[in-house]
C-alpha cells in the first residue's frame, strides 16, 4: 500500500511525536519514504521547507 501525505500530517506528527523522544517512529517513517510507501507532492515539500524548523530540516534529509 502507498500512502500520500499532505503537509498537515507531517506538522501534527512532529508537534506530538518529537524525533528525540520517538526515534524508532521517525526511523520507520524514513524507511517507508525510502521504500516509496509514503509519498507526497512537491508542493508539500516546499510548504514544509518554508517553515524553517525541525520539520523542514528533517524533510531536507529525507526527500
Amino acid at each position: 500500500m502507498i500512502y500520500v501525505f499532505d503537509s498537515g500530517p507531517w506538522i501534527v506528527l512532529l508537534e506530538h511525536f518529537y524525533p528525540k523522544r520517538f526515534p524508532t517512529l521517525w526511523e520507520r517513517v524514513a524507511q517507508l519514504i525510502h521504500d516509496k510507501r509514503i509519498i507526497s507532492v512537491r508542493e508539500v515539500y516546499h510548504e514544509v521547507e518554508e517553515r524553517g524548523d525541525l520539520l523542514s530540516e528533517w524533510a531536507k534529509k529525507n526527500q
